[in-house]
């Protein structure tokens, strides 16, 4: 029988009808991401303090200066964030900490899109919908969401360049997508610097592709980009201050104010500390430069003088952040002192009370959920192919945090990407046919993170005993000390 034109066949019904849920699910997950981000900062519009209110500052002085010449925080902080959003601040004439909450707000609350857009056609519906929902749905994230953090803008670019690094995995003739992954890699260490490192190879693997052909024809053109864009922050940071780097160079005074006796396991200002320990080194110089210069080996006197007591910190700092993330980001939010309007401040203590169970459990269950997978995918080779990108992201991302400075919001990424190895592993897991090896992972993850947990209070109250100040100096000690207490909230 002949088939007029207008007539519709059952095919082409189940494909609208296919495509109508697509768009249907897609709209959810973006109302989702975005609704309850944009409702928090509406009802809670967060002041931005310590670095955050640096970055911001950071950012109306490019905005009314291009190069933001001799800004005292070039000597501090990536440009890469201020510079984008003095770019909306040129364009949107609004107070610039309202601009600062609702960009921010608005860049992490479609996060949660990426995963399920990039993988469609590559990994089931279920995976997909898994990634999305739980990073719509992350309640430490939507409560931190107000914060003009670097950790906050990373989570989008580093998202992306690891789906698609997935993609490559999966998809073994998958082209690479040299230009997109590129720009991805070079906004995100213009905003992070230690994620040239960390990004580095899920970046190239993004970059390259399966297809062994275009290999070199990849790596010229994202070369070409990076290089672009790496020039160009140079360039702007030896015209802004005279020095013609690629990255701050504070990071010795960074790593010893980890080290330092009384940081605890945190961070304090460690000037002090170097005045009173290194007299003639610190004498007639300016201490942040010096420290610049020398804090990488102070930092290294102090670790070899007490490696046990270093050892203990860094795991036990390390497994803290990971597993209290939420309930420490929401003091920049919501607990801290001046991060809210005193109007405010009420309605924040009652909303931090009744959340307070879900902020204890949601990065403990996530962490579960993600040692669970990495047990279950040991035993399936092909599934452990496909997360490695996102397991060597996480590795080094900890590993350089550990060594170097760890705060919770540094994590943040670590969190995003255990979702995304969460979404692969588990819609494996659920499928009748594992439920015993599924059981057995189930099992043993449990059993895991309740050893760290213990491990984790352990070195806690190691570190709390065994942290002394042990120096002449009263004045000295008593300056550490409070310093330290002012620190455990997050380092400047």
């Amino acid at each position: 029988m002949d088939q007029n034109p207008g007539d519709i066949t059952e095919a082409d019904r189940i494909k609208q009808m296919s495509l109508w849920q697509e768009h249907t699910r897609l709209a959810l997950i973006v109302v989702l991401g975005l609704s309850l981000r944009l409702l928090f900062i509406t009802f809670f519009p967060t002041v931005q303090t310590s670095d955050f209110r640096n970055l911001l500052d950071f950012a109306i002085l490019f905005r009314d200066d291009g190069l933001a010449k001799n800004a005292w925080q070039w000597l501090y902080f990536p440009p890469g964030l201020p510079v984008l959003l003095s770019i909306i601040l040129r364009f949107v004439h609004e107070s610039p900490d309202t601009v600062a909450r609702w960009t921010t707000a608005f860049i992490t609350g479609l996060v949660p899109i990426l995963p399920y857009l990039l993988w469609k056609d590559v990994l089931p519906l279920r995976t997909r919908m898994i990634a999305a929902l739980l990073l719509a749905l992350w309640p430490g994230q939507i409560l931190f969401s107000s914060v003009l953090a670097q950790d906050n803008w990373i989570i989008f670019p580093t998202v992306a360049i690891s789906v698609l690094a997935v993609r490559v995995f999966v998809v073994k003739k998958e082209d690479g997508v040299p230009f997109l992954s590129a720009f991805l890699y070079s906004a995100t260490v213009a905003m992070r610097q230690e994620m040239m490192i960390v990004l580095l190879p899920a970046t190239l693997i993004a970059i390259l592709g399966g297809e062994r052909k275009n290999w070199l024809r990849n790596l010229l053109v994202s070369s070409a980009i990076i290089g672009i864009i790496f020039t160009a922050v140079t360039l702007q940071r030896g015209k802004a201050i005279g020095s013609y780097s690629l990255v701050t160079q504070h990071l010795g005074k960074a790593i010893l104010g980890a080290y330092v006796p009384g940081a605890g396991m945190g961070w304090i200002d460690p000037i002090p500390y170097a005045k009173a320990k290194y007299p003639e080194l610190m004498k007639n110089v300016d201490p942040d430069k010096k420290l610049a210069e020398a804090g990488m080996s102070l930092a290294w006197q102090e670790f070899v003088t007490r490696p046990g007591f270093h050892g203990i910190r860094i795991f036990g700092s390390t497994l803290i952040n990971l597993f209290k993330m939420d309930r420490q980001l929401v003091w920049w939010s919501l607990s801290g002192n001046g991060v809210l309007p005193p109007a405010y401040q009420k309605d924040a203590g009652v909303l931090v009370m009744s959340l307070s169970r879900l902020l204890q459990i949601y990065p403990v269950a996530i962490n579960l959920l993600f040692a669970c997978s990495l047990i279950f995918a040991l035993s399936h080779t092909q599934l452990l192919n496909w997360i490695t990108p996102l397991l060597a992201t996480i590795v080094l991302k900890i590993s350089l945090h550990a060594i170097i400075v760890s705060q919770p919001r540094y994590f943040l990424v670590v969190i995003a990407l255990e979702i995304l190895v969460i979404s692969i592993v588990w819609d494996a897991m659920l499928k009748k046919g594992n439920w015993k090896l599924s059981l057995r992972s189930i099992i043993l993850g449990i059993v895991s993170i309740l050893i760290l947990i213990v491990a984790m209070n352990y070195a806690r109250d190691y570190i709390m005993k065994h942290d002394i100040v042990l120096l002449s100096d009263d004045r000295l000690s008593a300056s550490l000390i409070q310093e330290n207490m002012m620190s455990r909230h997050g380092s400047v």
